[in-house]
């Protein structure tokens, strides 16, 4: 009988702990989250600079009229 009082004397202490661990994990998981969206938290980001890039230049395409005739 010893060792079944001290199992259910330790399921409170082990169930807050795996809580605990639960809660720290999601709000990891929601903070990496937030961070791969580029998410600021609504902190204005003072040197946010963006890259263009040349835009290559492309052929003009050429216009075909070919008209066509589907009969019976």
């Amino acid at each position: 009988m010893d060792a079944k009082s001290s199992i259910t004397q330790g399921l409170p202490f082990i169930t807050i702990i795996l809580a605990l661990l639960f809660f720290i994990i999601v709000r990891v998981v929601a903070r990496f989250k937030k961070k791969t969206r580029g998410d600021t938290g609504g902190r204005s980001l003072p040197n946010l600079q963006f890259e263009l890039k040349d835009l290559k230049e492309q052929p003009e395409r050429v216009q075909l009229h070919c008209p066509a005739f589907i009969g019976k």
